[in-house]
């Protein structure tokens, strides 16, 4: 999930810290506050399935 993070560095030269990211994709979702471009903090994550894992369990 970093990698979706470390991408928007790729295009925005000019982040500003503190920042608040959210990543949000199909089997994962995170909310973290990076401090710099090398320290992150997780706030919170989902604990559940992702919604294509349902088709699995039933």
């Amino acid at each position: 999930l970093h990698g979706h993070i470390y991408a928007n560095f790729l295009e925005h030269k000019d982040i500003e810290f503190p920042a608040i990211c959210l990543v949000v994709s199909g089997g994962h979702s995170s909310l973290l506050l990076m401090s710099n471009q090398n320290k992150m903090e997780v706030l919170g994550e989902t604990r559940d399935d992702a919604a294509g894992e349902a088709f699995d369990k039933v």
